[in-house]
């Protein structure tokens, strides 16, 4: 029977000497070896927030957000931005009962086909299921993103808004949305 480890960019398989050295010398705890590193795997796509994997400039941007009420994330493209950004709200969502959370983009299109499919990705399976219920309900699809009807605090903890804010209304209404939002706001 042959092993085959699934590749990925954090957790390094063993080389293919030690799975035969391994093999040879204790072919049960290779097979329990296999098991975690493709279970660890299967648990970081199934619940990203509680298992996933974090890049270095995440951590950053939680300490920066630790210090200031506002971060600036720059960094090429597929740098982890938008993944790192999701992980953040949705564990703000997770982590708070009460409140709004408001994610802007630049135009409908990416709202939708980036920052809320992105969101969704990250958000729990128990969150995921897309059925109605007394509380409300979550859907996601490509065609109309994400809806989050919350009648009740206990489907997410909080409400979770995806707003679209045109060039001409940014500073105007992200201006009123951050000091809305903003920890220390003194009125």
């Amino acid at each position: 029977m042959e092993i085959q480890f699934t590749k990925h960019p954090i957790l390094k398989p063993p080389t293919d000497e030690e799975i035969v050295l391994l093999g040879e010398k204790d072919p049960r705890l290779l097979a329990e070896l296999h098991k975690a590193h493709e279970g660890r795997i299967e648990a970081s796509i199934e619940d990203p927030i509680r298992y996933g994997f974090d890049l270095d400039g995440w951590n950053r941007i939680r300490d920066g957000l630790n210090d200031h009420d506002e971060c600036l994330t720059l960094g090429g493209n597929r740098s982890g931005k938008t993944t790192g950004c999701a992980k953040l709200v949705m564990q703000a969502v997770m982590e708070n009962t009460d409140g709004h959370i408001v994610c802007f983009s630049q135009n409908a299109d990416t709202s939708v086909k980036v920052q809320q499919a992105a969101v969704w990705e990250m958000m729990p399976k128990e969150f995921k299921k897309k059925t109605k219920s007394i509380e409300g309900y979550i859907n996601f699809s490509m065609q109309n993103g994400l809806l989050v009807v919350a009648l009740s605090s206990q489907i997410l903890g909080l409400e979770l808004i995806s707003r679209l804010i045109h060039s001409s209304q940014t500073i105007r209404l992200s201006w009123k949305v951050l000091n809305l939002g903003s920890r220390n706001h003194k009125g």
